[in-house]
């Protein structure tokens, strides 16, 4: 009986010393990468992140960690330059030429189940890499977009707010919370547009969502403790899949000949770095 509750003791300690269970949230710094057009720009947004962790010791110094985290990411989307708007009449549609002032900023949170090697350099500093898959959730994104006509500069001039939810707007739709009309002059007509419009309003078919539902990333970095639990960390984590569908991500400086959309075959990658605050026990 000694001897089974030894061995029951021993055993107990081992997994105990060998497992580890965590929390960690801290702030994210995120944008985009990847090929732009003239006059378009990526900027930086902020965010947080939080969840919980759980590691197992291999040795000494290596362990394998797992996570399951909310990351709140995205980047602030800005274009000044020569464009084209899709004017909706009764009658038709009018592609109008002129310049384009369009600033969105653009939520795309994830929940994300990182996992990583760990090696452990002393007692206070450990190092890790790894990948994490990313479940995109509710994207959203706000901001506003001014049109001023080339041909019609006193006639078609006008200013929309943006209200985006990426998985629920319609086609041509205005966004759920419209709360008026504006009016512009189109051919000697007075033409009425939505003062708040949804991701796509500029598209006359919605195939699936601007974003893809799901991104791959690769990941990298440093935890210093303070004491035994609790550490303060940071982390980059680089997009290894184009966040966009290249079948809603439109060229925002020209048309086809025929005046349907241009669609963007390229990659844009999410770029996040992380500041985190956690304890581990």
């Amino acid at each position: 009986m000694k001897f089974r509750l030894t061995l029951a003791c021993l055993l107990f300690y081992v997994l105990a010393y060998s497992q580890s269970i965590g929390v960690r949230a801290g702030w994210n710094f995120n944008t985009f990468s990847g090929p732009l057009e003239a006059n378009e720009s990526y900027g930086s947004t902020n965010g947080i992140h939080f969840g919980i962790n759980y590691g197992y010791k291999l040795s000494n110094i290596f362990m394998v960690r797992g996570e399951l985290l909310y990351n709140q990411t995205g980047t602030k989307h800005k274009y000044d330059g020569s464009s084209y708007y899709q004017i909706y009449t009764a009658e038709k549609t009018v592609y109008e030429r002129g310049r384009r002032l369009l600033d969105l900023e653009i939520s795309t949170s994830y929940v994300s189940l990182p996992l990583t090697a760990v090696v452990q350099l002393g007692k206070k500093i450990e190092v890790f890499g790894g990948f994490s898959p990313n479940f995109l959730v509710n994207p959203s994104g706000r901001g506003t977009v001014r049109f001023y006509s080339d041909l019609h500069p006193t006639e078609i001039v006008f200013k929309q707010a943006l209200d985006y939810s990426y998985y629920n707007d319609k086609a041509l739709g205005s966004s759920t919370t419209n709360s008026g009309l504006l009016r512009i002059i189109v051919d000697g007509e007075v033409v009425t547009m939505p003062k708040i419009v949804g991701a796509y309003y500029q598209n006359d078919v919605k195939n699936g969502s601007r974003f893809n539902w799901f991104n791959l990333s690769a990941l990298g970095g440093i935890n210093y403790f303070l004491n035994k639990g609790f550490f303060i960390g940071g982390r980059v984590e680089y997009g290894l899949l184009d966040t966009t569908n290249d079948k809603m991500d439109n060229s925002l400086e020209k048309l086809n000949d025929d005046f349907t959309l241009i669609k963007r075959n390229d990659k844009d990658i999410q770029l996040t770095y992380q500041l985190s605050l956690g304890f581990r026990f």
